[in-house]
């Protein structure tokens, strides 16, 4: 249960990394 929720959170986590990169990348 434990190991899934991290999994969750690490998965929300990388999501909001790749729309922050891509928000920088369509700025330049």
């Amino acid at each position: 249960q434990r190991e899934r929720v991290a999994s969750v959170v690490h998965r929300q986590e990388t999501v909001d990394c790749l729309k922050k990169f891509n928000a920088r990348r369509k700025l330049k």
